[in-house]
């Protein structure tokens, strides 16, 4: 039920007869084409063009009805049939057809983390590679204030949710780093302590040779079960790949607690493939589909690294994880719906037992039978939200705490400590340094070049607070007419910022708009970090739609398009937006 909780962009509506169901490929208790359906290509780009974007699509992550999961591109698609449904995507059955998109294939670059490094040092993996990857990623954080190519080389393997990189590259190519402009100063300021924070709290390490991938299913059958097909290519603003990868590679997805979650395996080129890009494209035969033997965590997609220096040497055997059934019963009652949803909204074991993992791993290492005690309720913690009978849910969180108080009881009931953190992800690291690559790579680099001292938390001194850089070019005569007005929504505008500033608890403007939130002073009804950038980004969607709206109504022609014959009126309302912003004398009105 929590599927009609979850964002998603609303696209358009189908006919029972454009929609077929086909049946899953079941091998051993296995469903390799688990969540994973069919779409027509050119289904597929009419879906972009209505959200205005200009990719190849391969693949959409969607709900439909009572349905969702992933849809590929197949161009050999039946005439009218424009999706093909598998058993395992159905949740419920619904007569409401109406296509919406959670997530589109795209590629961006991956990084590592203190889970995924451990793991990786476990199987072999160099620490010292990995520090290297540490100590390049600070120098080109160090440049990023510098000028604007060295800008641009720190923003080009980024991307984010907010759009704000490639925003960020736009403007710096059209100029407004060179001429001053304080708001992308300001960004930048804010990128760079974003990307120290996180590295230092996370080990958040940028890997060049990745990408993070929807993953979907060989329906040509000529993957062996060892074998995958990746295509990356992106052609926007901060990237111009285009390269079909033919290596060995790591695939794992997020969280990975278990040693058996990395998998190598072989890139092959297909050319009866090539239609797919930005996926994962796994094989179809085997004893056993890859993406069953990673952990249960595919929100964010797969991730594939090409990287030789980062692919394992020691294979361990895959977890197991197996979902457990679901209590079946005759008639859907208000109880039933009332029990699930507050389970849904009240599930909030995963963060203490991750903590209590990364603790012990730190102290034992990742292949100690505690840590692979603990990576196991983690991936059924994660399945209790699906579960429908409150005595399995007890008796699995209380064989977790037994295994927990082995190391700390209070680390995992959220009890606080003397110091008032919480004992496991703070006081325990303080024992355990320099005994794993995860802490190394946060310990290593702080002391070298003291990498987070002058650090991120004092970054509100470093921002831009007066001052401005008015370009006169945009000094329009025609603009006369629009400066009173501009001047009346501003204020307007004004007062929704602060109203949404205090709301969210970030402290600045550019944070806010940015998603670039070095310190929450708040955290409100929500449980994770992730949460609050989820909530954050819709209000700030709704902010930028509502203003471009206010800024084009005027515009509008018969056809719902900007009448471009206004051209002159339109920059003069523009050039008058911009000379109540960044003006001298406005901001010395307006403070």
């Amino acid at each position: 039920m929590g599927q009609c909780f979850s964002s998603s962009v609303a696209i358009c509506s189908f006919h029972a007869d454009e929609v077929e169901t086909i049946p899953g490929v079941k091998r051993n208790g296995y469903i390799f084409s688990d969540g994973v359906g069919k779409m027509s290509l050119a289904f597929a780009k009419k879906t972009l063009d209505q959200v205005n974007l200009d990719v190849d699509p391969s693949a959409l992550q969607v709900r439909l009805g009572g349905s969702k999961g992933v849809l590929a591109v197949d161009p050999n698609l039946p005439k009218g049939v424009h999706v093909q449904l598998r058993p395992s995507q159905i949740k419920f059955d619904s007569d409401h057809l109406e296509l919406e998109v959670v997530k589109i294939a795209t590629y961006r670059n991956r990084y590592l983390n203190r889970q995924i490094i451990i793991l990786m040092s476990a199987l072999g993996v160099s620490d010292d590679y990995v520090l290297e990857l540490v100590y390049a990623m600070l120098q080109n954080t160090k440049k990023i204030l510098t000028g604007p190519l060295e800008a641009l080389y720190a923003l080009s393997p980024r991307s984010d949710n907010f759009g704000t990189s490639n925003m960020l590259v736009n403007a710096i190519q059209a100029g407004f780093l060179k001429s001053g402009d304080p708001y992308i100063q300001n960004i930048l300021v804010l990128f760079r302590c974003s990307l120290l924070k996180e590295l230092k709290k996370k080990a958040k390490v940028l890997v060049l040779k990745s990408a993070c991938l929807i993953g979907v299913v060989d329906e040509t059958g000529l993957l062996e079960s060892d074998e995958v097909f990746v295509h990356v290519w992106d052609n926007s603003a901060t990237g111009n790949t285009n390269q079909v990868i033919t290596s060995r590679v790591s695939i794992f997805r997020n969280p990975s607690l278990h040693p058996g979650d990395l998998r190598v395996l072989r890139a092959v080129d297909i050319p009866e493939l090539h239609h797919l890009k930005n996926v994962v494209v796994f094989s179809s035969k085997g004893e056993r589909d890859v993406p069953s033997m990673c952990s249960g965590g595919d929100l964010d997609g797969d991730d594939v690294i090409w990287d030789q220096n980062l692919i394992p040497t020691l294979i361990y055997s895959p977890m197991n994880y197996h979902a457990e059934e679901p209590e079946n019963v005759e008639r859907v009652e208000l109880d039933h719906l009332k029990d699930s949803f507050v389970k849904y909204v009240r599930h909030d074991s995963l963060g203490q037992i991750a903590n209590t993992y990364l603790a012990d791993a730190d102290l034992y290492g990742p292949m100690d039978i505690r840590c692979i005690e603990l990576a196991q309720f983690h991936y059924r913690a994660g399945m209790l939200d699906d579960a429908s009978n409150k005595k399995r849910t007890t008796t699995w969180l209380f064989l977790a705490v037994r295994v927990v108080c082995k190391h700390d009881i209070r680390a995992f009931s959220g009890m606080q400590t003397s110091r008032g953190v919480n004992a496991s992800a703070e006081g325990t690291d303080k024992k355990t340094r320099n005994t794993t690559a995860g802490r190394r790579v946060v310990d290593h680099g702080t002391s070298r070049g003291d990498l987070y001292a002058q650090s991120y938390k004092n970054y509100v001194s470093c921002l831009i607070q007066e001052g401005s850089a008015y370009d006169s070019q945009f000094y329009i005569k025609g603009m006369v007419s629009y400066i009173n007005k501009a001047r009346e929504l501003r204020g307007h505008y004004d007062v929704k910022l602060a109203a949404l500033i205090n709301h969210h608890g970030v402290k600045t403007e550019a944070e806010l708009l940015t998603g670039y939130v070095v310190k929450w002073e708040k955290k409100g009804k929500d449980k994770t970090v992730y949460k609050q950038h989820d909530n954050l980004l819709k209000s700030v969607r709704q902010l930028k739609n509502e203003w471009v709206d206010e800024s084009e109504r005027e515009f509008i022609g018969k056809h719902k398009q900007i009448d471009l014959s206004k051209g002159n009126e339109i920059y003069a309302k523009a050039a008058a937006w911009y000379y109540v912003t960044y003006h001298p004398d406005e901001r010395k009105e307006y403070g």
